[in-house]
């Protein structure tokens, strides 16, 4: 194996793969504030106004007419206002004159039972005082005519209003069907320009991470495809209507689904050379043969009894604690499977000690082998089981 494939390989301590999922996390919360910053962008563009569609059906001239009489419905609570302010001071001024001239009234009472005659000013006092409560007694009734006039002009505006707003409330069935559908092809224009947006961002994302995803910058490539697969997810569900996003989202799943299936399906068929190795690697820990799990009986493995859950020691036999690897390989010759006829455990080449014949180095000395590529270029000859799991009619 070359060096490159061996960095490729290292993890890194604990901490420091926190840290890289912790910061993943981060990038990908990042991303998605990125594209909502676009997607919003798109939302504010300006949808159909319902006033637009009312100008459109509606009849130019009951629409003046609403208007004029709006206006003046305005201008009569103004006027009527108005009045009703000026009913009041003149209230407060009677109150305040006829206080004023029952006082002068009551002196002048007692001054007569008193035969006391009363002064000119006082006199003078008592008529201007009579005077001007009569004059405000007047102006008050005058004011409550006005009021009564308006309100009853006011009354008139009204009932024109009604009879013009039962002829508006005739289109109003027109208007809102016209608006609905405005307003759905406004929402299926945006939802249109934000999935053109993000379909793209997605593919993108989906086919650099599925080409990289072996590459040690694949955090960064998984957080792009997460965040647009999110806000594309969004946007669906939110634009498009329940009965239809349910069959979009079981498609999507489902061709999810199929993709998995169809790459464990080649990868057993067609197996790389470290899918391989890792099947090999289980196999040879598990004391099988990794091409048709057959129990490895070597060295003092022969006089073990095999069951499903592993080799037991037979009655009068060799203790089980004994196997190949606490022994470190040595003192054992070459091994071929009696099933398949593979051979597992060859001598190597550079120190002469026996080796696993399909692992890539050589526990004695560190030798270097290529393996795998034989098999994994011989279609469904070494693929016999997705992730090391034992084929089928292989020995218990």
């Amino acid at each position: 194996m070359s060096n490159e494939s061996k960095a490729t390989k290292r993890r890194g301590p604990l901490g420091h793969r926190i840290f890289i999922f912790g910061l993943g996390g981060l990038l990908t919360i990042l991303f998605m504030w990125m594209l909502a910053f676009v997607l919003d962008d798109i939302g504010r563009i300006k949808g159909p106004q319902r006033s637009d569609i009312v100008e459109e059906i509606v009849p130019a001239q009951t629409r003046a007419r609403i208007v004029e009489l709006d206006d003046a419905s305005d201008e009569l609570d103004i006027h009527i206002n108005n009045q009703r302010e000026v009913q009041a001071l003149l209230d407060e001024s009677m109150s305040s004159s006829g206080s004023t001239m029952n006082q002068l009234v009551e002196l002048h009472r007692l001054n007569l039972e008193k035969d006391v005659t009363p002064t000119e000013l006082e006199q003078e006092a008592l008529a201007e005082s009579e005077r001007l409560f009569l004059k405000n007694q007047r102006e008050y009734q005058v004011t409550i005519s006005k009021i009564e006039d308006l309100q009853e002009q006011m009354r008139g505006v009204k009932r024109e209003l009604t009879v013009l707003n039962r002829e508006v409330f005739n289109f109003q069935d027109e208007i809102d069907e016209k608006y609905g559908e405005l307003y759905k092809a406004h929402r299926m224009k945006l939802a249109g320009l934000k999935l053109g947006f993000l379909l793209p961002v997605l593919i993108v994302a989906t086919l650099v991470f599925m080409k990289f995803r072996a590459s040690p910058y694949r955090p960064i490539l998984l957080a792009a495809f997460l965040a647009s697969f999110a806000h594309t997810a969004h946007v669906m569900h939110e634009y498009f209507p329940s009965q239809y996003f349910k069959y979009i989202a079981l498609a999507a799943v489902t061709a999810i689904v199929l993709a998995f299936l169809v790459r464990l399906i080649r990868t057993v068929a067609r197996p790389k050379a470290e899918w391989l190795l890792k099947q090999y690697r289980e196999a040879y820990n598990m004391h099988r043969c990794p091409m048709c799990s057959y129990p490895i009986a070597r060295g003092p493995l022969k006089f073990m009894m095999w069951t499903r859950k592993g080799p037991r020691a037979a009655r009068g036999g060799v203790g089980a604690g004994t196997t190949p690897q606490t022994q470190g390989g040595k003192g054992f010759g070459p091994y071929s499977c009696p099933s398949c006829g593979e051979q597992l455990f060859e001598e190597c080449a550079s120190c002469g000690d026996v080796r696993h014949s399909l692992l890539p180095f050589c526990e004695g000395c560190g030798a270097a082998k290529a393996t795998g590529e034989r098999e994994a270029a011989e279609s469904g000859v070494a693929g016999a089981a997705p992730d090391g799991a034992a084929p089928s009619g292989a020995g218990a």
